[in-house]
């Protein structure tokens, strides 16, 4: 029941409570101190809870990377705002047609360095022309002098088997018809002396000694016969010793071809008609991954663009391409004349730090026009940036 006697009631129902004053603010009954420290402990445990799975889900959906078709610099945009409708961007890099070819050691090389250069940047070179010397030169060089004074000791061998060959043949003959004449004069005295014993005018020993005569004769000539048996081809190249020296000419000649192939591993040739783009190592240096150099036939330039996945298929062979770059005073022309059957992963990238760098892409080949090729001779590796001209979609 209401105390009416009450002052605070009196002053708030009299309304003679003067502007300045209110009536002091009085805490609810049921919100008691205990009441206030639980609400409070709850109303934190919420908070954890909502923060445990709320906030991984907001981080996720912030940090999510833009899609490829919103960044500034994405392949198929290449730069957002200057690509109008009709035409597709892409990032790319000038090359001689063709691409750059990079010279590696000859194969045997193994741990050589480059001892001389024959030649500078910007040279043109043609096919099979000498362009570097490697520091094993001098040593192969002269193991192909040894091969070659073995090669000339061995032809000289065959020279004097052949001869031999040939004498032998005539020597046989000659031997052959001594021991023919010898048998027919021991034959002869056999007979005479045999005569002389009948009658008793010699005596037994004499022919004895006649007789020993014609059978040392006749095993003469049997030998004559079996040296003319030898040589009864009458080639020299079927003799034996012809034999045995042919086949040492054969190694001979095998190990000079060799000697000459290790001689020709220690200089190392152009592959192309074009021009020296680049010189990776020094004289001294051992050659890297890199190479020693590379070539290209800047005569003809070129430029390699890559295409975003969804964009590729409004490209095709024979459209005309715009090649901008902050480094060309002017845009070079081309056209496509080759499109990509795979796609890969990008590699060339934008100098923008959000932009898309696992992005899926198809290669097109730019071929330049003649006076935009002579324009970029000079640079190999440029990075560009190309648009299509597409059939607007």
């Amino acid at each position: 029941m209401t105390d009416l006697n009450d002052p605070q009631l009196s002053l708030a129902e009299s309304g003679k409570a003067t502007g300045a004053q209110t009536a002091p603010l009085t805490r609810p009954r049921w919100l008691s101190p205990r009441r206030g420290a639980v609400l409070a402990l709850v109303a934190l445990a919420l908070g954890t809870v909502l923060g445990a799975y709320v906030g991984p889900a907001l981080q996720h959906a912030t940090s999510r990377p833009s899609q490829p078709a919103a960044s500034a610099a994405s392949p198929e945009g290449a730069a957002a705002g200057q690509i109008a409708a009709g035409t597709v961007g892409a990032l790319g890099r000038l090359m001689p047609q063709g691409d750059t070819t990079t010279l590696a050691p000859p194969f045997g090389a193994g741990d050589a360095r480059v001892a001389r250069w024959l030649i500078s940047e910007g040279q043109r070179v043609t096919v099979g022309q000498v362009i570097a010397e490697l520091d094993n030169l001098p040593q192969r060089l002269a193991l192909r002098a040894i091969s070659a004074a073995e090669l000339a000791a061995k032809q000289a061998a065959l020279a004097k088997a052949r001869s031999e060959a040939r004498l032998g043949w005539a020597e046989a003959q000659a031997a052959s018809s001594r021991a023919h004449a010898a048998r027919l004069v021991a034959t002869q005295d056999l007979e005479r002396i045999s005569a002389l014993v009948q009658v008793g005018v010699t005596t037994q020993a004499q022919l004895d000694q006649a007789r020993a005569m014609v059978a040392q004769s006749t095993a003469d000539q049997a030998k004559a016969a079996a040296a003319i048996q030898r040589y009864s081809h009458r080639d020299a190249n079927a003799q034996p010793d012809v034999q045995l020296a042919l086949g040492n000419l054969y190694v001979a000649q095998a190990a000079l071809a060799q000697a000459e192939q290790d001689v020709a591993g220690a200089r190392v040739k152009a592959t192309l008609n074009g021009t020296v783009i680049a010189i990776h190592v020094r004289a001294g240096e051992k050659p890297d991954e890199r190479g020693i150099a590379a070539l290209g036939n800047v005569d003809r330039m070129a430029a390699e663009l890559e295409v975003y996945q969804t964009d590729i298929r409004r490209v095709a062979v024979g459209q005309n391409v715009v090649l901008t770059s902050a480094s060309l005073e002017a845009p070079l022309t081309g056209t496509v004349v080759q499109v990509g059957m795979e796609v890969q992963r990008q590699a060339v990238l934008s100098s923008d730090p959000v932009s898309n760098t696992d992005a899926r892409v198809v290669k097109v080949k730019v071929a330049l026009d003649p006076r935009s090729s002579e324009r970029a001779r000079a640079l190999t590796g440029l990075q560009v940036i190309g648009k299509i001209a597409v059939a607007a979609s």
